[in-house]
């Protein structure tokens, strides 16, 4: 019975320390005089395009968030209600632009809060799909170049 525990105690650590794909999101929302919308719960869809800010989704999600007294929305983008694929199977290595949409909830329909471009990759996901190094040949003095530097 005690090896029964263990066991489960063990199960419960290992999924207990899994990495999960966020990318952490802030924002004020506003309403439609540009004032604060404060301590209000709030739905919320979010989308990465890939290439341009009207291209097709390659990610989506919901969220249900609740400003705090300036606003102030805090999220996580990955740890939504999945709508379309997930966060960490998008590629972020081809080269190609990404932008993410931030829609609102209201009068029964999404409506568009703003866009913005991803200026960067989120490292962790980039290197993901980079692979493996590959060691270079060593110089006289042992450092190790890598080929194509």
């Amino acid at each position: 019975m005690k090896f029964f525990f263990l066991l489960l105690f063990c199960a419960f650590g290992y999924f207990g320390f899994s990495q999960t794909v966020r990318m952490p999101y802030q924002a004020i929302a506003l309403d439609s005089l540009g004032k604060p919308m404060k301590n209000q719960s709030i739905q919320l869809r979010l989308s990465i395009q890939d290439s341009c800010a009207t291209c097709a989704a390659v990610f989506s999600e919901t969220h249900a968030a609740t400003t705090d007294a300036s606003g102030l929305l805090t999220l996580a983008v990955g740890g939504g209600t999945p709508l379309l694929s997930s966060l960490d199977s998008i590629d972020w290595a081809n080269g190609k632009n990404k932008w993410l949409s931030i829609e609102i909830w209201k009068n029964n329909n999404y409506q568009m809060m703003g866009q913005a471009p991803l200026l960067f990759a989120p490292f962790s996901l980039y290197s993901k799909q980079a692979g493996e190094a590959k060691k270079g040949p060593k110089s006289s003095n042992n450092y190790i170049f890598s080929k194509g530097w």
